[in-house]
């Protein structure tokens, strides 16, 4: 939830308001309103797939809120169509950092060691 309260960009589902019932045992989450997922979206189409347009868009605006979090050094861990969210004008939202991590500078600096060692650079 503290990595939530922190995150503002376009492409993120915005954290409303956090209430806590310990009586109920329980936390609840309110967010922006959106009108469903990708995953819903492709679940309607008979072909079950999306054009190229609409899968480019998507993924432009992905990479878009991908690159705002790894900016903030977080992990989301678990990208795919049920975890975008369209909101009501039409934009796409990261949503569910359930196991998102952040991510400390020195594992950063290791990841980009181990991947330009195994890329040849």
């Amino acid at each position: 939830m503290s990595i939530l309260r922190r995150l503002n960009h376009r492409n993120v589902v915005k954290l409303i308001e956090i209430f806590n019932l310990p009586s109920k045992g329980k936390v609840y989450m309110i967010f922006e309103y959106c009108i469903g997922s990708i995953q819903q979206i492709i679940d309607l189409e008979p072909a079950k797939r999306l054009t190229i347009g609409e899968s480019h868009a998507i993924f432009i605006e992905m990479c878009h809120g991908l690159s705002y979090l790894h900016s903030k050094r977080i992990s989301h861990k678990d990208i795919k169509p049920g975890n975008l969210l369209i909101s009501i004008d039409m934009v796409v939202k990261i949503c569910d950092f359930g196991v998102a991590e952040q991510i400390g500078f020195f594992q950063v600096f290791i990841s980009a060691a181990f991947l330009s060692r195994k890329n040849g650079f």
